[in-house]
């Protein structure tokens, strides 16, 4: 039951943020869990920022972040930047198959949401990037948003992204 009322949370925050608003926004909470035999308490973000292809011009599309954060852990603790290659793959494979804290357990007619002892929440922070047009972001220009649905434009998003994080 944690799990449902933990995601269903969630996704109603990330479909609040996929609003027509261009104002960027965050969403916190606190969780604990074991990872890899430690116990853990730490912080959910979901951040939204907005790009422009020209710097001063209008806002083209929003990126979203999913980050898990151990909670007191200092300022020497390790970030690792979790995206599904590009352009335009969402997060969302790493996120809840692989690398979160929460995975997918899939059954024969149905599929559970169970901690995933695995994470690598134990040794570092997560950042888990969707880039425009995927997940709950927005596409605000379609044709300025062009840009960032090819190699070169998908990286440079990646690292100003990254750059601006926190």
């Amino acid at each position: 039951m944690r799990n449902k009322i933990f995601f269903t949370a969630l996704a109603l925050l990330l479909i609040s943020l996929a609003a027509s608003s261009q104002t960027a926004r965050s969403v916190v909470s606190r969780h604990k869990g074991i990872y890899n035999g430690q116990p853990i308490n730490y912080k959910a973000v979901v951040k939204e920022f907005y790009f422009s292809p020209d710097s001063g011009g209008a806002v083209a599309a929003s990126a979203i972040t999913t980050s898990y954060i151990k909670e007191n852990a200092g300022a020497e603790r390790p970030v690792v930047f979790v995206f599904n290659g590009g352009p335009g793959a969402s997060s969302s494979p790493l996120h809840m198959n692989a690398l979160g804290p929460w995975r997918i357990k899939q059954g024969k007619d149905s599929a559970t949401l169970i901690e995933n002892p695995y994470s690598l929440l134990d040794l570092a922070d997560l950042v888990f990037i969707d880039p425009p047009g995927t997940g709950f972001t927005k596409v605000l220009d379609k044709k300025a948003a062009g840009k960032y649905w090819d190699v070169k434009g998908d990286a440079e998003l990646f690292i100003e992204l990254i750059k601006n994080w926190k």
